[in-house]
């Protein structure tokens, strides 16, 4: 039998990516939708990550350890927490979208002579809160320099949930407890 928290956390991560897709796809008016969308998903990856080992033995202590503490501590990913819990419950808008109509002109690009229209989220440093400091905008993942982009901040979350949750069933999480 499979280990459902993880396999939530799995299902969780491929909505992340469907959003990370559509905000890849190129220009929209919903960008700001999805960006929000995949801050909600993501982080709900780490949380049944951390539900799953807290509910199993089968996950070591030290992965738990080690994954909280980057969770809590890593630029990045302690902005998307604190980004997806200003933004989905109200507190404050960390993250804008500006439209922008572009006309092409010239022999540089063409696009059949018509506007196109470009779709920008600007992320913003969280305000301190009661028992926090202010969040800035990252700049870094894991000790490495990160772009302030969405596509650079998406990459860098997925690329670290996908190794979290393939170490985590390679140790133990794949069954779910055998034992009483």
């Amino acid at each position: 039998m499979k280990h459902h928290g993880l396999d939530q956390a799995e299902a969780a991560l491929d909505k992340a990516r469907f959003h990370v897709d559509s905000i890849n796809a190129g220009v929209s008016d919903k960008t700001i939708s999805h960006w929000i969308d995949f801050l909600i998903h993501i982080n709900r990856v780490g949380n049944k990550i951390e539900a799953s080992a807290d509910r199993s033995c089968d996950l070591e202590k030290g992965f738990v350890e080690n994954f909280r503490f980057k969770r809590s501590s890593d630029d990045l990913l302690k902005y998307l927490r604190c980004a997806r819990n200003e933004e989905d419950h109200g507190i404050n808008i960390v993250s804008e979208c500006e439209v922008h109509d572009l006309t092409l002109v010239g022999d540089i690009l063409t696009f059949n002579g018509e506007a196109l229209v470009l779709s920008v989220v600007e992320m913003k440093n969280i305000p301190a809160g009661r028992d926090r400091p202010e969040i800035l905008v990252p700049t870094s993942h894991l000790g490495r320099p990160i772009g302030r982009t969405l596509r650079a901040f998406t990459a860098a979350a997925i690329a670290f949930y996908e190794s979290a949750l393939k170490e985590a069933r390679s140790i133990g999480g794949s069954e779910a407890r055998a034992k009483g």
